[in-house]
């Protein structure tokens, strides 16, 4: 794997001061029902946004009010390597399995996406975090992210929130999609390892991937890199390879949909500010997930010139 696998964290329970705990709601509408009851409006286009806000002086930072949210998940084997992700974690009293939490030890995909660790505070069943946090209305509660070494796993069939679980990560794949073999929500990049016969009686090796789910492509035989961008992906490698068997990388390159979204609403062509919105009338609570991953056979040919 090119980098942790990943489980998002995008439905939760939300109080308000000390009320009862929610029924679990996407987090974004969380948030829209929190600034209800502050008579706020819901977040929604570009005037919600902070780079509109700042730049127009419109920026709110009365306290309303304190609150709540829980993320509950489950974890059938506790990973060595485990991190939170979220952003503005300085706006929130963290907790994890009711160990407080606070001390962001770098970041992931995106620098204001910042990490926390929380390996060996995780248990094997159900594990709660908790943000509790004075609500100001410039604040944004969005999707929090488990990051680390681990894999994930449907406990009842169907992903969806609340029904994947943390088990251990894969040690390695068998050929299709990633979904189903511990990589549902991966938004990174897999490398698959080859052998190939080294060239003989002049003959040209060429590697193709007929079957293939990806963003992109990049083979990696000896010191060279072949980036296939598009179909066909196929390249030939010959002067890359030494007599004998060589050991040949196949690196395919996945997408962010399966961790950022959106995961509630269908593609249809377009992807806007209404494919993330928990009232849009499309939203299902089972995740749609794309399929990446080497979906059949590597292709090795010899074309003697």
């Amino acid at each position: 794997l090119s980098e942790p696998n990943t489980l998002p964290l995008d439905y939760c329970r939300y109080r308000i001061g000390d009320g009862e705990w929610s029924e679990p709601v996407p987090v974004l509408k969380a948030d829209a029902l929190i600034r209800a009851e502050y008579g706020l409006e819901k977040r929604f286009g570009s005037n919600h946004q902070p780079w509109y806000l700042y730049a127009t002086g419109v920026v709110d930072t009365a306290p309303r009010g304190e609150c709540g949210v829980l993320w509950s998940f489950h974890v059938t084997q506790v990973p060595e390597n485990c991190h939170l992700a979220l952003e503005n974690p300085e706006d929130y009293t963290i907790t994890v399995n009711g160990a407080a939490i606070s001390e962001v030890d770098g970041c992931w995909v995106d620098d204001d996406i910042e990490t926390i660790d929380i390996s060996g505070l995780l248990q094997e069943g159900d594990n709660e975090i908790e943000l509790s946090f004075t609500y100001r209305p410039n604040m944004e509660i969005e999707d929090a992210y488990l990051v680390g070494d681990f894999g994930v796993k449907s406990l009842d069939g169907a992903a969806r929130p609340g029904s994947m679980t943390v088990i251990a990560q894969p040690g390695k794949l068998s050929e299709g999609s990633w979904v189903g073999q511990g990589l549902d929500t991966y938004g990174g990049a897999v490398r698959y390892r080859i052998s190939v016969e080294g060239p003989t009686d002049g003959s040209r090796v060429r590697v193709s991937l007929p079957e293939l789910s990806c963003t992109a492509a990049v083979i990696h035989a000896g010191d060279e890199q072949f980036v296939l961008p598009w179909a066909p992906f196929a390249a030939d490698i010959t002067d890359a390879l030494s007599e004998g068997v060589n050991d040949v990388w196949v690196e395919v390159i996945g997408g962010r949909h399966n961790i950022f979204g959106p995961l509630h609403t269908p593609w249809e062509g377009w992807t806007g500010p209404g494919e993330f919105d928990p009232d849009n009338p499309k939203w299902r609570f089972e995740y749609y997930l794309n399929d990446h991953g080497l979906m059949g056979p590597v292709v090795v040919e010899r074309v003697k010139l």
